[in-house]
């Protein structure tokens, strides 16, 4: 995909020669998405920068430990690790296939994914404590 950031004529559009940076630029993939950068920006200053890493962090866990409290621990095994190898991944070992479970999460409203043959969970800052209550309650009632 060649776009203007490509050709040293930059945004003349309507200059049509082949006239690519003679340096690393001319591998850029066609225009720089602009919004995206602002979407970037806006995310650390208004969260990252607000509220601070560490508090984004321990909230996460937080919750986590939320879900886990409420998990069946008869049909679901957390994989846990020491706090210094936390991350905001809550990943479940499932006794009945995780792709199918995450299948009935997704289609009542809890985003979730199936990897490495794990239920994998990412709860994030700004959920609640019920949110965080109700994707383990749908999650304990899933049958298959």
């Amino acid at each position: 995909m060649v776009g203007a950031e490509v050709m040293l004529q930059g945004t003349d559009y309507l200059d049509h020669t082949w006239q690519p940076h003679q340096s690393a630029r001319r591998f850029e993939y066609s225009t720089s998405p602009v919004t995206l950068a602002a979407a970037l920006r806006a995310c650390i200053v208004e969260m990252a920068l607000r509220y601070g890493l560490e508090n984004i962090r321990a909230e996460m866990y937080r919750l986590q430990d939320i879900m886990l409290e409420h998990l069946d621990m008869d049909r679901f095994t957390p994989v846990r690790f020491p706090l210094e190898n936390r991350s905001g991944i809550l990943s479940i070992i499932c006794r009945n296939d995780p792709t199918s479970i995450a299948r009935v999460l997704e289609e009542n409203g809890v985003i979730c994914s199936a990897r490495g043959g794990y239920l994998r969970l990412a709860p994030h800052f700004y959920n609640d404590d019920e949110e965080m209550v109700r994707a383990v309650d749908l999650l304990n009632s899933v049958r298959l």
